[in-house]
């Protein structure tokens, strides 16, 4: 009889070419599967050894179309997400490929009252400046933190932001007649005026109360200006992470290659967020396909970023 290639290969139903954030939501167990080759132990090596503030540095991926760098760094979220059973079942599915060592030291980077935040993000297409950037940082961020059920945002520095914002004639216009014709009943007939008086009076439960509210204002009328420049973006992430007690936030940008074609002459920004991971636990791991090419040899600044 002659056979089929069906009887020599075990092939996966549930295989995807494909893996996206969509997808291993979906399939929440499907990140499990994922075969971790020589190329992803060491990006797990380089994430315990940046986490664990031996290198002080935030991690590129880079790769050409198709070679899994989507599902890498989806997979390596689950695992600094994951709990210690389901860490330890992947690691012995594939115990010729990963350690027992490398086990121990993930655990106990995540092991403590000092937790890890993550987030994911997925294209850069529409980021065309730095404060694009910076609402997109600022906006994952507090995605994040509401998913794991953390209140604290870091409110002291979007405090400042905001009443700089709502001091402006134009915006203090603008705000007065959304408050007062539709959302009257949540600022209990408060104007601009008085809700700035209370921002730099309020603190704690009720500073946070009171910006959720303008947030909510913000969120659903597009107010992309109430967010902040880079230099607070950075004050503001050392707020989120001190206030929380964070071990570190780390931030997974996939698709991050259009960012670099869209800002070639204006990197300084991006330069200034990425060299947080010097002084705070702060890290970027951007996943773009080759770019080098880009840029002259010669671009300065492209070395820098390098």
């Amino acid at each position: 009889m002659l056979e089929k290639y069906r009887h020599y290969f075990d092939i996966d139903p549930e295989y995807f070419p494909q893996v996206n954030e969509a997808i291993i939501n979906e399939n929440p167990d499907i990140w499990k599967k994922y075969y971790p080759h020589e190329t992803f132990v060491k990006l797990m090596k380089d994430t315990v050894s940046v986490i664990s503030r031996k290198q002080k540095v935030s991690i590129w991926v880079e790769g050409a179309y198709g070679t899994g760098k989507s599902h890498a760094v989806l997979t390596l979220k689950k695992l600094l997400d994951a709990t210690e059973d389901d860490t330890r079942e992947y690691f012995e599915k594939y115990k010729v490929q990963l350690s027992n060592d490398l086990f121990n030291q993930f655990q106990q980077l995540k092991n403590g009252e000092q937790k890890i935040l993550t987030v994911h993000r997925y294209g850069s297409s529409s980021i065309r400046g730095d404060g694009n950037l910076v609402f997109a940082i600022q906006n994952s961020i507090i995605n994040a933190l509401k998913e794991k059920g953390i209140e604290n945002n870091g409110q002291g520095a979007l405090k400042d932001a905001t009443v700089k914002w709502l001091s402006q004639s134009w915006a203090k216009e603008a705000f007065n007649a959304l408050i007062s014709e539709h959302y009257a009943d949540l600022f209990s007939g408060d104007n601009v005026d008085s809700i700035i008086v209370k921002l730099n009076t309020y603190e704690g439960d009720a500073l946070q109360e009171l910006m959720s509210k303008i947030m909510k204002v913000a969120d659903e009328n597009q107010f992309k200006a109430l967010t902040l420049d880079v230099d607070s973006l950075v004050e503001w992430i050392k707020a989120v992470i001190k206030e929380n007690n964070l071990k570190a936030i780390v931030f997974i940008w996939d698709e991050f290659t259009e960012y670099f074609r869209n800002n070639m002459r204006a990197l300084t920004g991006f330069q200034k967020i990425a060299e947080l991971s010097g002084s705070d636990p702060f890290y970027l791991i951007v996943v773009t396909h080759n770019v080098t090419h880009i840029f002259p040899e010669t671009d300065n600044d492209w070395k820098k970023i390098l």
